[in-house]
């Protein structure tokens, strides 16, 4: 609502409003004085600027079925407070006739530069051909460092466990033909991160699975092989899993009871990220072979890239770092009673209050959607991305295709 309304403290809505009268409507008489209060809209400070009005003089009053429509005469305390108020009505009326022109609506808005961001639309017609060629142009693996940043990363990484995520099928073939330190320092070479300082200590940990899709995953036996490796290799490892469809519950019961005879027969445990409420229960009767850890899905977050240019988005920033995990006792109690204990957090457009505890921050990359109907599927089934339905069998398009991104 770009104006309010409120007459004696109660909320009206507004029929018309001038520098000379005001309509409103009520749903009963006003008895007594009248005190009016208009609140308008300010887009440069992304508030509402309240104007008073003591003393009014009712001009007209008319009857309705169900409530009754007045027309007053405002007194202005004086002509600095009917200036602006004047002002900030042409402003909101020239807002409104602004927006019914649609395209390029923030643009024309001048009176906002410096006070909010504008939304780049030029750049929704730019695409990149490959997503080799996006990552070169947005210079995703660029990095500078100094000797204050270098020193910083090397404090931080001596408080911390490094861990790699393998989570498609690429990097699935990649890990089964080679010995992981291998592996990973290859793929760091191929993204020119192999000098970061971050990565100046060794992994110790790695995630097999994908927490966004449950038909990017492994067959189990070589699942299990994977987990021989990390174990002859000295790394920790922890099961990703995504959300549990109905289709396969029985699977993943099977793969669970696989996980515990894996765990029974080398005498551990295995931390196994959960998206899916059904299978933290499931997880949680595992007699504690398995350790349940709260996934993404389920760790709930804004993460539209978009955000930033929102209007007003600056006076939110503290309420996007936060969400149940930051101080809802119940909640808390409710995971800690399934055994859950460690949250997956992600890098993402806004900075994470992580909650005290040992918990896991996953970067560079973070989601920011997702589906039980793929829409790559559709695309190249249907060639159209809205007629999506469930993949039962999935063809692993993602191995070979992506969409073109801005």
């Amino acid at each position: 609502m770009l104006i309010l309304g409120f007459v004696n403290g109660r909320d009206i809505r507004l029929t018309g409003i001038s520098d000379e009268a005001i309509g409103f409507e009520v749903e009963n008489i006003i008895e007594g004085d009248l005190s009016l209060t208009i609140a308008i809209f300010n887009f440069k400070n992304y508030c509402y600027d309240e104007f008073h009005f003591d003393k009014c003089k009712i001009v007209d009053c008319t009857g309705k079925t169900v409530s009754y429509i007045y027309k007053i005469e405002p007194e202005y305390l004086n002509t600095n407070q009917r200036k602006e108020f004047l002002e900030r009505l042409g402003e909101i009326d020239n807002t409104v006739s602004i927006i019914k022109e649609v395209e390029g609506t923030a643009r024309k808005m001048s009176f906002l530069d410096g006070y909010q961001p504008f939304y780049p639309l030029e750049k929704d017609k730019e695409f990149c051909k490959s997503y080799k060629e996006q990552e070169e142009e947005e210079e995703w693996h660029t990095y500078q460092t100094t000797d204050e940043t270098n020193n910083g990363f090397l404090k931080s990484m001596s408080e911390v466990e490094l861990a790699f995520s393998i989570n498609n099928f690429s990097l699935y073939e990649k890990f089964s033909n080679t010995d992981f330190k291998t592996a990973i320092q290859n793929v760091l070479e191929q993204n020119q991160l192999k000098d970061h300082p971050i990565f100046v200590k060794p992994f110790s940990r790695v995630y097999i699975g994908n927490e966004f899709c449950p038909n990017i995953f492994l067959e189990t036996d070589k699942l299990i092989k994977l987990l021989d490796q990390t174990r002859m290799e000295g790394l920790n490892a922890t099961i990703a899993l995504s959300f549990l469809r109905e289709d396969i519950i029985e699977l993943r019961i099977a793969l669970l009871k696989r996980l515990v005879e894996w765990c029974d027969k080398n005498d551990t445990s295995l931390e196994v990220i959960v998206n899916d409420w059904g299978m933290m229960e499931l997880v949680a009767q595992t007699n504690g072979r398995l350790k349940p850890i709260l996934g993404r899905l389920l760790n709930k977050r804004k993460k539209d890239p978009k955000y930033k240019w929102k209007w007003g988005i600056k006076n939110y920033t503290q309420d996007m770092e936060e969400n149940f995990l930051n101080g809802n006792e119940t909640f808390i109690s409710l995971l800690s009673s399934r055994g859950v204990n460690r949250f997956e957090f992600e890098s993402h457009i806004h900075n994470n209050l992580i909650p005290e505890g040992k918990h896991s921050l996953h970067f560079p990359y973070y989601q920011t959607n997702t589906s039980q109907y793929c829409t790559l599927y559709a695309d190249c089934t249907g060639y159209s991305r809205t007629k999506q339905k469930l993949v039962s069998h999935c063809p692993r398009y993602c191995t070979e295709f992506s969409f073109q991104s801005i």
